[in-house]
């Protein structure tokens, strides 16, 4: 999620949203691994896209994910 989120940074996670709104950031588990994403619901596909276009959209079939919570607030190290 560069260049917001990166690799050192402490997340607040709102374990008690757990419904999509498109658009919003979440932390998802899923069968590949958890990621910190922007998600939209398609259907029933969840796309979770990254803030760094480098990266390509995900696609998760709802049944095959948990939702841990959206991301809140972000406290990145400065250097």
């Amino acid at each position: 999620m560069d260049p917001l989120i990166n690799n050192e940074s402490i997340v607040f996670c709102d374990k008690m949203e757990k419904s999509i709104k498109n658009g919003k950031v979440y932390a998802i588990n899923t069968i590949d691994g958890v990621f910190v994403k922007e998600c939209f619901l398609q259907g029933e596909l969840l796309k979770l896209e990254s803030i760094n276009k480098e990266y390509p959209p995900l696609f998760f079939n709802l049944k095959d994910i948990f939702i841990i919570g959206r991301i809140r607030a972000v406290i990145n190290k400065i250097f």
